[in-house]
């Protein structure tokens, strides 16, 4: 839709031939209200069959009376036609914006905004839908801003390593005192967790795997309980300190020489 310029002062105060350039100018302008401002150019343009007056002077009156703005890109004239009021499901522009335009919404640019908009409900549908997973629902404006601004797998990756999680004894221990809060589950990337190596706790162990001065080492196993429960996750699963897979129980070892 057009903008109506007959209520307008300015309008009313033009000559008969600045009119008939202005009615013209809006014909041919694009939908930013641009168009060529060479008076040459503007002529040949908008009367093609021929002129009656001097385009020219009838560009400055309209410049004068404020109805279009004369400016230059690259050395080259442009003319605008202010509040040009076009009104257009997709906008065209056909010539280059002058310095002061202001900025206004292109309509090829919408389908993006729309993809975006589209891609942020559907990133607020998945964080959601984590949440109702999550077991420990504190903090959630925190949560939800780590999971915007995380680099996150798809949400079945997520849905996937937090099934497993929640089986884990850490989290089932104490009725989940030890979950992490969700915002710090996403910001250390915890879906990355492999979890406990249960093969690393197996009770078979190689024969001759410890010296004789190792083997005559007495194991109090209170002590060995209370150093794997401060350096190991799930010891709940290695059981007693000859159960203790071999790399650990060596560890022990060097630690209690180390006393």
């Amino acid at each position: 839709m057009l903008r109506d310029w007959t209520d307008s002062y300015r309008f009313d105060q033009l000559t008969p031939n600045a009119e008939v350039l202005f009615t013209r100018l809006i014909m041919k302008a694009d939908d930013f209200g641009n168009y060529h401002g060479d008076s040459r150019i503007v002529e040949s343009m908008c009367f093609p069959l021929g002129c009656p007056f001097t385009v020219e002077a009838s560009l400055d009156e309209l410049a004068i009376r404020g109805l279009i703005m004369i400016y230059e890109v690259d050395g080259r004239k442009y003319l605008n036609i202010p509040n040009f009021g076009q009104r257009m499901r997709n906008h065209v522009r056909k010539f280059p914006p002058h310095g002061g335009e202001l900025p206004q919404v292109d309509g090829n640019a919408r389908p993006e905004r729309k993809k975006n908009r589209i891609e942020t409900e559907e990133n607020k549908k998945q964080f959601e839908t984590f949440w109702s997973a999550y077991p420990k629902k504190v903090s959630k404006g925190t949560a939800e801003a780590a999971w915007a601004n995380a680099t996150l797998p798809d949400l079945e990756v997520i849905l996937k390593s937090l099934h497993k999680a929640k089986q884990s004894p850490d989290w089932i221990k104490e009725k989940g005192a030890f979950i992490p809060h969700p915002s710090t589950w996403l910001n250390q990337r915890r879906w990355e967790d492999s979890g406990m190596d249960f093969a690393a706790l197996s009770s078979k162990r190689p024969a001759g795997a410890f010296t004789e001065q190792e083997n005559a080492i007495q194991i109090n196993e209170q002590d060995a309980k209370s150093w794997i429960t401060e350096n190991y996750d799930n010891v709940q699963l290695a059981g007693s300190f000859n159960q203790w897979p071999p790399h650990i129980q060596r560890e022990y070892h060097q630690y209690l020489k180390s006393k």
